[in-house]
């Protein structure tokens, strides 16, 4: 039987996990991990977003975040693993110097390209481990942060993927999620999505 609750401190590792393992990430090895374990923590506890872990015979397989306000989840980050942050980003820019062209271009993309998303509930990001696809989780996580959305005010929930991710482009129309339009994000195209807060039909 799948349960499907409330992020918390004791799920940020798995769901590390299953972010390096499904996800398009410049994330890499043991660094990587735990400062996706940092930035999970944080965004579990902020004011300014959410995520809900679905669990199978007390394992995490998957997992939806909602964000409405990123400062939010940076604040904490800082606040509270400020150091920790700084050592591991900076070993990981030792081990990947990619990361560090990445970061780079990061910053020169907020003036020369395209990169405002928008602004409410962003649905950031879904993750369903291989072995339970196919069983409709993926839809329940969605319909439980939609839920969540309607509750906190939100009439609409927005959502951005890679323009070449298909399975995710497909996922997302099955869904009623309707292109409002594509930018430019570090040299990659990304397609932003929108629908609704309504139930999604079971």
């Amino acid at each position: 039987m799948t349960e499907i609750i409330s992020l918390q401190p004791q799920h940020v590792d798995d769901v590390a996990l299953l972010h390096l393992e499904y996800l398009r990430t410049s994330f890499r090895g043991r660094v990587g991990r735990h400062l996706l374990r940092l930035y999970y923590a944080s965004l579990a506890e902020a004011d300014g977003a959410c995520g809900f872990v679905a669990i199978v015979d007390k394992q995490v397989v998957g997992y939806v975040c909602g964000v409405w306000d990123k400062s939010a989840i940076y604040q904490v980050l800082l606040r509270r693993y400020c150091v920790a942050f700084f050592i591991l980003n900076s070993l990981h820019v030792l081990v990947n110097p990619t990361v560090l062209l990445l970061q780079l271009r990061q910053m020169i993309a907020h003036t020369k390209e395209q990169n405002d998303d928008g602004d409410g509930y962003e649905l950031r990001p879904i993750v369903v481990a291989k072995a339970s696809r196919g069983s409709g989780l993926a839809e329940e996580l969605v319909s439980v942060l939609f839920q969540d959305a309607r509750q906190r005010g939100f009439g609409r929930l927005f959502l951005v993927t890679e323009i070449d991710n298909q399975a995710a482009n497909s996922f997302y129309r099955k869904l009623d999620f309707m292109e409002t339009n594509t930018f430019m994000r570090n040299g990659t195209r990304y397609i932003r999505y929108e629908r609704t807060t309504t139930l999604l039909e079971q």
